[in-house]
């Protein structure tokens, strides 16, 4: 935009400012610096220092103010402030108001200005790598647009804890801010590409397609490509039920662990790890590990091989690989300038793979998600544990205290690295702590549980069907609860129960299962129940939401993390909030010896929590899957025995014996007339099919997708 001439600049920044209302100065600003402009304006007039074609500079107060032609975006001033300030906003103000134009100049609307904005204008003016790496950015990045009427917008990249802010009337100088790195002009450059796409201005162009097709391609070069990945994995899936789950050999488990590795190299993550957990719940069979399982074995060999077909059927199609099925490659930190943390508690865990770890929970206050920050070691390594580690010093330079002093401040992290749902300890950020964290401050939304009346309305994203994604940062929650049931060690099912109500006297069950180094938790948590006074002081419980099923029925309930207590004691410092990490911290001593630490010291079935780095970045199968212990018709039930029968034994050459034929149609004869169909066709397909561990391996997954649907219902029943 030109102004053409002596005055030029003032009059065409007379004409832009027309158009500008409060919610542009404040999404230039704030709210509260326009208020502060408009003050400003009644105790001082801005002076006219000079002007040209391209430029008009004003005296604001003690500042120096120059306002390009391309509008308040890319203004500066003398002042020290860094972003747009009231000088700026003051000097937009006094020279709208000085507009001589009568006639009221019309007021573009975002629209508008985005369908005269198309890709080759966005190139000449940021680029075409620019605008190619916008693409990529929209190919591996979630955009959430956020309309404000007509004339304003906001794109938000979740993942990346960036935002981009426009509005109408300043084109697209008035998009872009003063200063644009490369970085600057990618991201600017995606928004505005989102932004046209969200209002119907553009189909998905060629360079995006190609772009969203590169983000989950297999590298070039590569000694297999994907298909022949993939091919592999469906073959060595069907070879172990072929053997016989009880009879896979050590060869198998090395050919899974290798093809693991393979898949690592041809961008599909996800498979690897599927093939990971495989290969170590055949180590644990193998060894006869206390813990090992032939059914949790058969399921994960059927999901993995589920997945296997879905990125078969993926190759055969014209389109990209899909990026859910794809899956995200572990530990992919991005750089963002600043992020706002509230601490929310910290938790450690140990892993069946021999990790023991500790997790911290930070709340991100601008975007409202979940953070961790994790450090993990081998087990066996000495002289390091998760207690100790929380104690010690870390991870950012600026933060005295450590883990310790982390979750329990509020604080800004300044040029942090951030992967989805995780922080990086990089020793090149820098905290800088606000004060003491008060949860009950900041915007929880559905993450703080105050009704207990609907949890089952949460059962789709503890539990997920099928190959769906399961975010682990979906189920940590903050529960307010009103008053308190009783809390009892349970001998026979090796847990402690503890029941909370809401004000209208719903229950959530709590719940730890007890693992040696769950013990400690165990007797902190019944020390405090058992104590009156401390228990009314409990105002808010960081926990981990769980499916259970209990008997008939299945519930919702939490794990129990950290606990936040009044602690009016505190109020000379500021807050008046305690935190105790369960297992972590140290909480009011028991009177008498906890019931677990009388119980016996046996370690229940089940895999422990999953490792969490890893878990954080891929889909994880590597938990206990609820519907495993769910009530069925015996009819399915019937035909989960039947199956895993027959992949415990293996799959002779000559084929299945004739009484195990005769047993599947039964089996699919029953299944037809109770209404099963999909589980009578894939029984039936069973002993007809050339590659009878294929169809097993098939028949075993839609059994499982049955449980889900079935875990599904009866939650809805509550």
């Amino acid at each position: 935009m030109s102004g053409g001439g002596e005055g030029g600049a003032r009059e065409a920044l007379q004409r832009l400012l027309a158009a500008f209302d409060d919610a542009a100065y404040e999404a230039l600003a704030s709210r509260g610096l326009l208020r502060r402009a408009r003050k400003d304006l009644t105790r001082l007039v801005p002076e006219l220092l000079r002007e040209d074609d391209q430029h008009v500079v004003l005296r604001v107060d003690d500042a120096e103010v120059s306002l390009p032609v391309g509008g308040p975006a890319q203004a500066r001033c003398s002042c020290p402030s860094p972003r747009c300030c009231r000088h700026v906003l003051a000097a937009c103000l006094f020279l709208s108001g000085a507009a001589t134009d009568d006639a009221p100049q019309p007021r573009a609307t975002l629209r508008d200005e985005l369908a005269a904005l198309d890709e080759a204008a966005l190139a000449a003016a940021l680029g075409r790598r620019a605008v190619e790496a916008g693409h990529a950015l929209l190919a591996e990045h979630e955009a959430r647009v956020e309309l404000d009427g007509e004339r304003g917008a906001r794109v938000v990249f979740d993942d990346l804890f960036r935002d981009v802010r426009t509005f109408a009337g300043a084109g697209l100088d008035g998009m872009l801010p003063p200063r644009v790195d490369n970085e600057t002009a990618t991201l600017h450059a995606a928004a505005i590409l989102r932004l046209r796409e969200q209002l119907g201005l553009a189909a998905a162009s060629d360079a995006g397609a190609a772009a969203a097709a590169t983000a989950v391609a297999a590298p070039s070069g590569a000694p297999r490509d994907r298909g022949e990945v993939v091919g592999a994995a469906m073959t060595l899936l069907c070879s172990v039920v072929r053997a016989g789950l009880t009879h896979a050999s050590r060869g198998i488990e090395q050919r899974l662990t290798t093809l693991a590795v393979s898949c690592q190299g041809v961008r599909l993550p996800r498979l690897g790890r599927a093939l990971e957990i495989a290969a170590r719940e055949l180590r644990a069979l193998r060894r006869r590990e206390a813990q090992a399982s032939e059914r949790r074995l058969f399921d994960q060999l059927s999901r993995t091989y589920a997945l296997c077909r879905a990125l078969d059927g993926a190759r055969r199609s014209d389109g990209p690989w899909p990026a859910a099925l794809v899956g995200r490659a572990r530990r992919r930190y991005v750089a963002v300038p600043r992020v706002d943390l509230v601490g929310l508690g910290a938790t450690s865990w140990r892993t069946k793979s021999g990790y023991e770890g500790l997790t911290v929970y930070l709340f991100e206050t601008n975007h409202q998600r979940v953070l961790t920050w994790v450090d993990a070691r081998p087990q066996d390594l000495l002289d390091w544990t998760a207690r100790d580690r929380y104690r010690q010093a870390g991870p950012y330079p600026g933060l005295d205290g450590g883990p310790q002093r982390l979750c329990r401040s509020r604080l800004t992290l300044f040029s942090a690295r951030v992967a989805p749902g995780r922080l990086s300890g990089s020793a090149s950020s820098h905290a800088l702590v606000h004060g003491p964290a008060d949860p009950r401050t900041i915007a929880l939304g559905e993450r703080c549980l105050r009704d207990f009346s609907a949890l089952e309305q949460l059962t789709a994203q503890i539990a997920p069907a099928g190959l769906t994604f399961r975010d682990p940062h979906a189920e940590i929650v903050l529960v307010a609860p009103a008053s308190f049931g009783a809390c009892r060690f349970d001998k026979a099912e090796q847990r402690l129960d503890w029941s909370l109500r809401d004000a209208a006297g719903h229950e959530l069950a709590v719940f730890i299962d007890y693992e040696p180094h769950r013990e400690r938790s165990i007797e902190q948590l019944e020390s405090i129940a058992s104590d009156s006074a401390l228990l009314a002081r409990v105002r808010l419980i960081l926990a981990r939401l769980a499916v259970r099923v209990d008997g008939p029925r299945v519930k919702l309930c939490c794990e129990p993390l950290s606990l936040w207590l009044d602690a009016p004691e505190l109020a000379d410092l500021g807050h008046d909030l305690r935190l105790i990490n369960l297992g972590l911290d140290d909480a009011a001593p028991a009177a008498t010896t906890s019931s677990a630490a009388r119980a016996p010291r046996s370690t229940p079935e089940g895999p422990s929590h999953d490792d969490e780095p890893d878990a954080l970045d891929t889909p994880d199968d590597d938990e206990t899957q609820p519907e495993e212990h769910i009530s069925i018709d015996p009819r399915v039930a019937h035909l989960e025995d039947l199956l895993e029968r027959i992949a415990e034994r293996g799959i002779p050459t000559r084929g299945l014996a004739p009484q195990t034929e005769r047993e599947l149609a039964t089996t699919a004869t029953a299944l037809a007339s109770a209404g099963f169909t999909r589980l009578a066709n894939a029984t039936a397909s069973i002993s007809s099919a050339h590659s009878i561990p294929d169809r097993l391996l098939a028949a075993r997954y839609v059994c499982q997708l049955h449980r889900q649907a079935t875990l599904w219902s009866q939650a809805a029943r509550g």
